[in-house]
Formats: structure tokens, C-alpha cells, sequence
């Protein structure tokens, strides 16, 4: 007989994979019935130019997509059938070829690129620049970048340090560590796959490595200096360290997943989502499970770590320029922006946050202060038009989670290179093969989705929790960014840990196919009853879509779109810088 913490146990893992499973299933017909691209438009309505960056809400097609869908379903049934392990095992054993070509390809882009950073990240670099050379007024008071903005002290110790090495070569430095940091996470994703399904061994770990390496953006991604790389692969590291400690309770493999987790959170601080997710898993491990006094004391040490690192490197900042660290704009900040209105779509960047702490005489508690009280009036706006509260809610998770390049072709945009960009690579990031690689992004998007939903929906129901670790971790991603600023850059690494589900997913559905067509051949007999209850289920579906297509929460939530005039302004764009890309081809 069960006893209570069991239940519990049953019911939690229960109502996890419902939420996860939900959720996925939201963002595939999401990427299914609509897409979401970039680019500058003229706000201005005359021939006076007003150029600004733009998320136009574009038709998909659905069809489309259950043909790729079905595609796809074929080919893993053919891969499971056909490839054995011991050609997986042979695949796993020569997996440096793999790191090798990404190395390679990786170095010959950065060098023939060379791109400087711009924008936010172009100031964190310009900031550590300006300080090997004893240049301080990004820290002077109120005007000051990083008095307004102190979260940024950690990127901005690290562009200084590889400032001090690498002088004016910085940039070129930070991308060949992004490089690098990509290379070990194929080794990490991987490694944690094998972990989580080791009754799979080499197919899992060699299919989500492929998978990494199939999306273009894990790629493109190697050029951006703000910290997102090294942030994503470290707490890559931390979970995959503390899922080690949770099987093995080995004190190296927790105090390692602390100092993970710490140097994630100094380069990034949003990373405190996968350091809340690493906890609710260490709590969950305490009460369920034995050696509580070890976990304990992980916890107290992951929690107590990042705070000291965070410390350190603002006592060290502030030492060096002779100025402290402040307060800076309220956090809230962030979040009554993030339920605003901007010209790039809701909740994007609008300035709205700079505002307050001027506003408030740059204090901190007062900016505060003035956000709860915008969040409040934003709130209320909501409250007495329910319906538009519904269509921006759509619009602001399309703009970051229906985004198929998941901003990495925008990020290589308006950066000069060092020398002239080669005819293809220029194409890449601005022109024709660019707009290619987002058609291509658009299905693959939609075929990671659905594989994470048919994991959640047939894969292992009553295995071990820690399983749920990584989606907890993207389940907290979806919620902190309905709220906080929106860009579709900030959800990337949650995206890639749906990748191992995803993978496991399509193996679960081959597997099952196989089941069947083997049941067939060899003229047994299938259950009518479970036939029957997966094509009820299937015309049921296809008739909910169908009934409800044309309401206004399918509209504003699932196929989310622009009026045909601005959809024709997109693709007017597209065809003017490539001829060849047009809106039939989608």
C-alpha cells in the first residue's frame, strides 16, 4: 500500500507533466497556425521615414506542418527499425568528428565575420574597454550605464578580463568562448540525456546531440557578447551536475552544481529561474528521500554561492572605480514595461523603466515604488477589456516563442565587420540563404514541440521526478517571461532544453509504430478499443480546431496574425532584399 509521501509523489509528477504537456501543446499549434518574423518598419505612415524593428504576426500553414509532422514520424520509425545500437555505439565513439566540423565551421564564421557588438552588448564591451584604460563614467551616479544598470557588472567583469588579455581582439575572444562553451554543450546535453533515459544509452545521446546541431540558431548564436551562451551552458552544467547528485548523493557533484549555477547567475542573473527550478528539486529530494542532512547543505551552499559571487564582483567593480554599486532602475521596472505596449510588440522594450528611476530622482525604492503602481494601472487596463487583454497576452507570447530563428539571424543584423562580409554569409544574416534558414526553422520548431507533447503524453508516466528537471526549468521560463520584457532572445535557452524531450518523444512514437506494424505482419490481433479511443480523440480534435477556429480566444492565442496589410509589408521586405523568397513559398 502507498503511503502518503508516495501519493503525493504520484500526484506531483501527475500535474507536472499535464502543465508541461499543456504547454507545449499551446506553442505547437501556436508555431502551426501562425509564425513571427523581423523586420524594420516605417511607423511613421508617410515617405518621412520612421524605422523601427517590427514583429510582424504572419499565417502558417497547418497543413504544412502535419505533413512535416508525419515526415518526421517516418523517419524516426525508419531510424528506430534500421539503425541498431551498435551503430549508435559506433556513432558515440567518433562523436569528436561531430565537435570537430562545429569547431571548424565556427572559427572559419567568426573570422570571416568579425562583428562587432552593438546595441546593449556593444556598452558592455565599451564599458570594460573603458576601464582598462581608467575610463569610469559608466559608473558615475544617475548617468552612469551601470549605475542605472549594476545587474550588467558580471558581463562586464568578463569583457574585462578578456580585455586585459586579448586588448582589441575582446570580441573575437568572447565568440571563440562561446564556441567552445557550444562544444562542451553538446557534450552536456548528451551526457544528461544518457542519464535521464539510460535504458536508451548511445541512440539518445547521439539523436540530441544531432538535434543541437540541426538548429541553426545553436549556431549563429556565437557571435552575441551578452552572456547568453556562457549563462546557458553553465546552468546546463549545474543541472546536469545536480541530477548526478540526486542519483549518486556525492558531495563533488553538488558543491560542483552550486559553482554552476553561481557563474551562470554573475554573467547572467535571469538565470536565478534554473537556480529556483535546481531548488524546488533539491526540496523535493529532501523530503522524499534519504542523506537529507547532504541535500540540506547543497541547497544552503547553491543559495549562499551565488549571492557571495555577486557580492564579490560588485565589491570588486566598485573598488576599481572608486564609485559604488547602487540600487539601480527597480526590477519591477522590468515588469511594468513588460505589461506595456511597445513599438516592437507588447511588452518589448520601450524605456519605460528608465523613465521611472528619472522620474523617481534615480532612487531605487521610489522607482519601485512608481512600477507597482504602472503594473497596478496595467492590471486594470486589462481588467476592463478582457478580450484585448486576451489578444495582447497572444501577441506578447508570439513575439517570443513563435519566433522560428529565436532572434539569432537579428542579432548577426547592423553589426560592421572588420573586413567585408563573404556573398554567403552576408546572405545568412541579411539576404536570401537568411530567409531560407527561417522557412526551415519555422517546421523544425514545430517538429521539436510536437515530440516534446508526445513525451509528455506516451513516454515513461511513473519514472523518477528528477526527469522533470529541465522542464520545470522551461515551464518557469514560460511564466517569468509573460510578465518580464519580452524577446524572443530571452526564451532561447529554455527552447533548447525542450530538445532531449523532444528527441525521446519521437523515439516513444516510433517504438509504438513499430509495435503496431510488427502486430500487423505477424497477423495478431490489435485492441479495437484503444484503435478506437485514438481515432475518437483525433476526429474529436480536428472538430474542437474546426468549431472554434473562428473565435476570439483561437484568434488571438493560437493563430495569431496581423491584418493582411501589414502581413503584405513584411513580405514587400522580404522580397526587396532577397527577390526570391515570397510569401508563396509559405
Amino acid at each position: 500500500m502507498q503511503t502518503f509521501l508516495e501519493k503525493t509523489d504520484q500526484f506531483i509528477k501527475l500535474f507536472l507533466r499535464v502543465l508541461a504537456g499543456g504547454m507545449l501543446l499551446y506553442l505547437l499549434l501556436l508555431s502551426m497556425f501562425s509564425t513571427s518574423g523581423v523586420e524594420l518598419r516605417n511607423f511613421s505612415g508617410t515617405l518621412e521615414e520612421d524605422l523601427s524593428s517590427y514583429n510582424y504576426y504572419l499565417t502558417d500553414s497547418w497543413q504544412v506542418c502535419l505533413i512535416v509532422l508525419t515526415v518526421t514520424a517516418t523517419v524516426a520509425w525508419l531510424a528506430r527499425r534500421r539503425l541498431h545500437d551498435a551503430f549508435w555505439e559506433g556513432l558515440e565513439k567518433y562523436r569528436w568528428l561531430l565537435y570537430l566540423l562545429f569547431l571548424t565551421a565556427g572559427l572559419l564564421f567568426i573570422g570571416f565575420t568579425r562583428l562587432r557588438p552593438v546595441s546593449d552588448s556593444g556598452k558592455v564591451l565599451e564599458i570594460a574597454e573603458g576601464m582598462v584604460a581608467g575610463d569610469f563614467t559608466q559608473f558615475m551616479p544617475n548617468d552612469g550605464y551601470l549605475w542605472r544598470c549594476p545587474h550588467q557588472m558580471g558581463i562586464v567583469f568578463l569583457c574585462w578580463c578578456l580585455t586585459i588579455v586579448f586588448g582589441k581582439w575582446n570580441y573575437l575572444a568572447f565568440q571563440v568562448l562561446n564556441l567552445l562553451l557550444l562544444i562542451w554543450g553538446f557534450e552536456l546535453a548528451g551526457n544528461m540525456a544518457g542519464l535521464l533515459w539510460p535504458e536508451n544509452g548511445a541512440r539518445i545521446r547521439w539523436s540530441v546531440r544531432l538535434v543541437y546541431a540541426l538548429f541553426v540558431p545553436y549556431f549563429l548564436y556565437v557571435t552575441f557578447i551578452y552572456g547568453t551562451i556562457p549563462a546557458f551552458i553553465f546552468s546546463l552544467a549545474a543541472m546536469y551536475m545536480e541530477l548526478l547528485f540526486i542519483r549518486k548523493k556525492r558531495w563533488n557533484f553538488g558543491v560542483s552544481a552550486a559553482i554552476f549555477i553561481a557563474l551562470a547567475i554573475v554573467v547572467k542573473p535571469n538565470s536565478r529561474i534554473m537556480l529556483v527550478a535546481m531548488l524546488i528539486f533539491l526540496i523535493y529530494d529532501l523530503v522524499m528521500e534519504k542523506k537529507k542532512l547532504r541535500t540540506f547543505a547543497v541547497i544552503v551552499i547553491a543559495v549562499s554561492l551565488q549571492a557571495v559571487c555577486m557580492q564579490g564582483v560588485d565589491s570588486f567593480m566598485s573598488w576599481k572605480s572608486g564609485y559604488p554599486v547602487s540600487g539601480g532602475q527597480a526590477m519591477l521596472g522590468y515588469v511594468a514595461m513588460g505589461l506595456q505596449e511597445s513599438r516592437f510588440g507588447p511588452g518589448a522594450y520601450n524605456g519605460h523603466g528608465v523613465s521611472l528611476y528619472e522620474e523617481a530622482g534615480y532612487d531605487t525604492a521610489g522607482a519601485t515604488r512608481l512600477a507597482w503602481q504602472s503594473i497596478q494601472d496595467s492590471l486594470e487596463r486589462f481588467s476592463d477589456d478582457k478580450s484585448e487583454a486576451v489578444r495582447w497576452l497572444g501577441r506578447k507570447i508570439a513575439s517570443q516563442w513563435n519566433e522560428p530563428a529565436f532572434g539569432s539571424i537579428e542579432v548577426n543584423r547592423g553589426r560592421e565587420g572588420a573586413v567585408k562580409l563573404p556573398a554567403f554569409l552576408d546572405s545568412i544574416i541579411n539576404g536570401a540563404v537568411g530567409y531560407g534558414i527561417l522557412l526551415y526553422l519555422n517546421y523544425f520548431q514545430s517538429v521539436i514541440l510536437a515530440g516534446g507533447v508526445l513525451y509528455f503524453l506516451l513516454a515513461d508516466r511513473k519514472k523518477s521526478r528528477d526527469r522533470l528537471l529541465l522542464i520545470v526549468t522551461v515551464i518557469g521560463g514560460f511564466i517569468f517571461h509573460i510578465f518580464w520584457e519580452a524577446k524572443s532572445q530571452y526564451v532561447f535557452p529554455y527552447f533548447l532544453l525542450i530538445f532531449p524531450y523532444s528527441v525521446r518523444g519521437w523515439e516513444e512514437l516510433a517504438g509504438r509504430m513499430e509495435g503496431l506494424f510488427g502486430k500487423l505482419k505477424n497477423g495478431q490481433k490489435i485492441s479495437m478499443k484503444k484503435a478506437a479511443i485514438c481515432a475518437g480523440a483525433t476526429v474529436a480534435c480536428i472538430a474542437l480546431m474546426a468549431v472554434s477556429y473562428h473565435t476570439r480566444v483561437f484568434q488571438y492565442m493560437i493563430a495569431v496574425q496581423d491584418e493582411p496589410a501589414l502581413q503584405e509589408e513584411y513580405w514587400q521586405a522580404v522580397e526587396e532584399k532577397c527577390g526570391v523568397y515570397n510569401r508563396e513559398q509559405n
